[in-house]
């Protein structure tokens, strides 16, 4: 399964959690606009907290594996949110934009 599928797999079941939230938030709501505006929040909230973990991974791995060889690394913010920025445009399989 290459990474494409697997971060499609994935979407999809975001995509079916965040229904069912707006579901629980709106049983019986006729108003779609507001079930929908539920459901998308439910959406972008679960990508926000794949992307706050794949950060904090990526700090972990700094205290990790690189602590002891490169002591500087594990105090550079920079360093460290470039990294976590290149982590999160892996996982989602975006480029990074020329500034």
């Amino acid at each position: 399964m290459n990474d494409d599928h697997k971060l499609a797999e994935w979407l999809r079941e975001v995509d079916e959690q965040s229904y069912r939230d707006a579901d629980e938030i709106f049983p019986d709501d006729d108003a779609w606009e507001r079930w929908h505006d539920a459901a998308r929040l439910s959406f972008a909230r679960a990508i926000a907290r794949e992307c706050v973990r794949i950060c904090e991974e990526r700090a972990d791995y700094y205290q990790q594996k690189d602590r002891f060889k490169f002591p500087e690394l594990c105090d550079s913010a920079p360093t460290g949110a470039e990294s976590c920025a290149d982590a999160i445009r892996q996982r989602f399989g975006i480029e990074k934009e020329a500034k």
